[in-house]
């Protein structure tokens, strides 16, 4: 559980019922959702680009996948955490 809002960090409190709630009101949550669309829409771009790329007789696709990979597992990843 957590005891800190997840985007500002500030200290949570605890209602008489239920569970502990994850940020501490509104703005934190919207902010929240903000970085994850960035996040995912990113992630679309880059799976789209890899697509492309990945078509035969693409060369300048295949040039460029050695510089698209690192991107894609870097926005994969930062979206792992994100979720986490």
């Amino acid at each position: 559980m957590r005891s800190n809002c997840r985007t500002c960090g500030k200290p949570l409190e605890a209602s008489a019922r239920g569970r502990l709630p994850d940020y501490c009101g509104i703005p934190c949550r919207r902010a929240q959702e903000a970085i994850l669309r960035r996040l995912r829409a990113t992630l679309r771009q880059l799976e789209a680009k890899a697509e492309s790329y990945s078509r035969p007789g693409n060369a300048y696709g295949a040039h460029q996948m050695q510089y698209l990979l690192p991107k894609l597992e870097a926005a994969r990843h930062a979206l792992e955490v994100q979720l986490a």
